[in-house]
């Protein structure tokens, strides 16, 4: 069983591995569509709670839907792997530091976007991917508890 266990958390550690390198190319270099991120010559940055959230709701009619679902349900879904990957890469991580380590890889992230200019750091996105990782990490809960109810562990 410990074995199986091994394994699983070495599959685990490796898909995470390989989600960070992606999720970092696509915070760094390609954003979506046929837009790519540039570094810019002014700092750009939003502190305000729910203030790009608002922004994207009111105008729905006169933004792109593109924009609009990549910025809101793209945030989302981009960190539910996250959630998902990091208890099954550590098997000690509980909601608790499965929550505080996306918080600091998204923490982290935006830092780099606002330092590097290849990007915005925005506090909405990272409500938006604090949220993602919660609901990957439900997910690995509900897997979990099916699995394991039938006589199986992941």
């Amino acid at each position: 069983m410990k074995r199986k266990d091994n394994r699983i958390n070495i599959a685990g550690f490796t898909a995470l591995l390989a989600y960070v390198i992606f999720i970092s190319w696509r915070l760094f270099f390609y954003a979506y569509s046929d837009n790519y991120r540039e570094q810019v010559t002014d700092i750009n940055y939003n502190l305000v709670p729910f203030k790009t959230i608002m922004n994207y709701l009111q105008n729905i009619g006169h933004i792109r839907f593109d924009v609009w679902i990549y910025n809101l349900a793209g945030n989302i879904v981009a960190f539910m792997p996250l959630g998902f990957l990091l208890p099954l890469a550590f098997k000690r991580f509980k909601a608790m530091k499965t929550c505080a380590a996306a918080f600091i890889f998204i923490l982290t992230a935006e830092v780099l976007q606002l330092v590097s200019r290849r990007g915005v750091f925005d506090v909405d996105d990272i409500l938006l991917n604090i949220l993602g990782s919660i609901i990957g990490y439900g997910i690995y809960k509900i897997l979990f508890i099916i699995f394991k109810a039938g006589g199986k562990t992941i």
